[in-house]
């Protein structure tokens, strides 16, 4: 039969070759309502980076009150990545991505 072709997978992938990684990733503005209350946690979200390395769509994993879950998202829509790959050719990877918020 024919060799087996080195194949690269239809859609996001969450374990590509060569991961995505940030070169961009301003932080978030922290509510100010959250701020005042006090509130600090960590938004969890499941991220598409696309193979230009701009975020695609985001999943809310663990979202945080105050408006804290809206700023994250926000913020992670403007990172930028050098994108994933897989034998060489550039994936769209599905990743997972903390977003903290700390008064620290």
């Amino acid at each position: 039969g024919p060799a087996p072709t080195q194949s690269v997978p239809e859609g996001p992938v969450r374990d590509p070759d060569v991961h995505a990684r940030g070169v961009f990733q301003p932080s978030p503005e922290y509510p100010r309502r959250a701020r005042v209350a006090r509130v600090e946690g960590i938004v969890i979200l499941d991220a598409i980076i696309r193979t230009d390395g701009t975020v695609g769509d985001l999943k809310v994993i663990q979202g945080l009150g105050m408006k804290c879950t809206e700023a994250a998202i926000d913020a992670v829509r403007q990172w930028r990545y050098e994108p994933a790959s897989v034998n060489g050719r550039l994936v769209e990877q599905i990743l997972t991505v903390e977003v903290a918020f700390s008064l620290e």
